[in-house]
């Protein structure tokens, strides 16, 4: 899929359906606050922003390596929040480290290489902020503390993933 298919009619018709019975279920039958909602909503776009951002040539292998990290994380069943015990709701600690390594990883270099990748509904780095603004509120001190936590390990490991001239010359 490229990053505008969303664009098309039939495309974004369906979508905004699917998100208008994702939010209507997860207020009413959840009982979810709709900030929480909200974010929530934003899984999709930010695990196929990281997927597209781990196979663009563009990233640097270290970022893309770090990227492999929070794509791992969104598909593990369990985790700080987690999605086989709770549903919908256990995505949120999966969409605030998105946020979090997106925030930090998006240098002026790799802003323009996000942006063409982002399927979104308003610019990224306001995505981004918002969410980075409200990570307390969405998953607690403790859960926010330990997210954090584990990005500054994963960002001062040594990475194992190959280098750029590795993977051309290969």
């Amino acid at each position: 899929m490229t990053p505008g298919a969303l664009e098309s009619t039939e495309h974004r018709g369906f979508y905004d359906r699917l998100r208008r019975r994702m939010r209507r279920s997860l207020l009413e039958e959840r009982g979810l606050a709709p900030g929480t909602v909200d974010a929530l909503l934003l899984a999709p776009d930010l695990f196929v922003l990281l997927v597209r951002l781990s196979l663009d040539a563009r990233v640097p292998a270290a970022d893309r390596a770090l990227i492999g990290s929070a794509l791992l994380y969104f598909v593990a069943p369990f985790d700080l929040v987690p999605e086989a015990l709770l549903g919908a709701g256990g995505f949120i600690d999966d969409v605030v480290l998105a946020a979090t390594l997106l925030t930090h990883a998006l240098g002026p270099d790799l802003e323009q290489v996000a942006a063409e990748h982002w399927s979104g509904r308003e610019a990224l780095r306001k995505t981004l902020a918002r969410l980075m603004a409200s990570t307390t509120s969405l998953l607690g001190p403790g859960r926010s503390r330990l997210l954090q936590d584990w990005l500054q390990r994963e960002r001062e490991a040594p990475q194992a993933a190959p280098s750029d001239s590795e993977i051309s010359s290969a």
